[in-house]
Formats: C-alpha cells, structure tokens, sequence
C-alpha cells in the first residue's frame, strides 16, 4: 500500500492511496498523536486511537477517503489501514498535515 497523495483545504483532506490488491481503506485522525495496539487474537484489527473514515465502497485497488470538518490551518495526525479480502491488514506509519488557512 502507498499514500499517493493528500488533498488539504481549509476544513478538511482527501487521502487518496493504492493497494495492490482488492481491500477496503480506512483513514484514521486525531488533532493529537494516534495511539496504536497490536490485536491479540485472531481475526483481530490493531487498535488505533482518533476518529475513524471507512471506505464505504467494495473492494477495490485505488481508494479516496474524504474527511470534512476540520479546523482551519491544524495539524491533525493520520494514518491509513487496508483490510484485503483476505483479513490481512497493512497500515501506513503515522504522519502529520496541517489543513490551510
């Protein structure tokens, strides 16, 4: 999985990434730095604090998640989670944007 490019405006971002397989998307978001968990059972999803954005699409290789509602020039924190059809999930490590002003 690779984030191909963040879309910032005033009050809010577009995160667009692709999968090299068919999955799901999920970007996560918080004005703090996300907490993360390893699951602990099977079939389990790690834990990641901040508010969550599911890709309500089926299953599929290109992904665009908008998130709306943001503060104006913030830094919010991120990362984005892929499930394949499989279960198998891959996060990207967190990062940072600042939306404008």
């Amino acid at each position: 999985m690779s984030v191909v490019s963040l879309q910032t405006n005033r009050t809010g971002v577009t995160v667009n990434l692709a999968t090299d397989e068919f999955a799901q998307s999920q970007v996560f978001y918080d004005t703090q730095p996300l907490r993360l968990a390893e699951a602990t059972r099977h079939a389990e999803q790690p834990y990641v604090s901040g508010v969550g954005v599911a890709d309500n699409a089926s299953a599929r290789n290109a992904h665009s998640l908008t998130v709306s509602g943001l503060q104006p020039n913030t830094i919010y924190y991120y990362l984005t989670r892929v499930v394949d059809r499989s279960g198998n999930v891959s996060m990207t490590m967190p990062s940072s944007f600042i939306t404008n002003q």
